[in-house]
């Protein structure tokens, strides 16, 4: 589904004027006063929605904000925890959670955290690179193979992911897709010698000699 359209702060403060029951304009202007320093305030609304919602995803995560800043991750984390709800994930809660499982080497929660990110939010690349990152922290070849598939079509000028993604290729001795990467990154920087090895390397697998040594004379080597 679309964002919701983002309010100002004058917008919710209004809205909560008028309607204080409303538990989710509550915990916006909590995190709005949060990023106005206001913290204080912050931490009251936000305790306010909690003490009604004990697992409100925004309330907390505004909540677990405080608490990092003043050093108690333990209680970020539990907050965090308690407040996801894996069938419609709060996007700000995932973030937090997939760092702070990142951070703290719990790679296959932060795996499962960002999944939870790319399918509640299919079009934003981000969660893709973190997953890329995560699955090469656990040697998950073919999750990152697929992950990679997946990410160098959002950005044309990605080279150091096509490459990743070609050198993965090859240790599976999978040539031809190996090739098909290895090409692009060439096409987006044809001085890149990493990215002219893992090409010679995936033709010659592939018994391309004639290619490979016209590919050779054409680059210089």
């Amino acid at each position: 589904k679309p964002p919701a359209k983002e309010r100002t702060f004058k917008e919710l403060q209004a809205d909560h004027d008028k309607n204080p029951g409303d538990l989710d304009t509550a915990a916006e202007l909590a995190e709005a006063d949060l990023n106005r320093k206001e913290n204080g305030d912050a931490r009251k609304l936000a305790q306010e929605v909690l003490d009604k919602n004990k697992t409100h995803p925004r309330a907390s995560y505004v909540l677990s904000r405080l608490a990092h800043q003043a050093g108690d991750d333990k209680q970020a984390l539990d907050l965090l925890e308690a407040a996801l709800d894996k069938s419609d994930p709060d996007v700000k809660v995932l973030h937090a959670l997939a760092k702070i499982y990142y951070d703290g080497m719990e790679f296959q929660k932060a795996a499962e955290v960002c999944d939870l990110g790319r399918k509640a939010e299919p079009y934003n690349s981000e969660w893709l690179e973190q997953l890329a990152r995560v699955y090469a922290q656990i040697d998950a070849k073919d999750k990152q193979i697929a992950v990679l598939k997946d990410l160098v079509p959002t950005d044309a000028d990605d080279i150091e992911h096509r490459k990743r993604l070609s050198q993965l290729l090859l240790d599976k001795e999978q040539y031809a897709e190996a090739e098909k990467y290895a090409r692009q990154a060439i096409e987006i920087d044809i001085r890149d010698a990493e990215a002219r090895d893992d090409l010679l390397q995936a033709l010659r697998a592939q018994k391309k000699e004639a290619e490979a040594e016209r590919l050779e004379k054409m680059l210089g080597k």
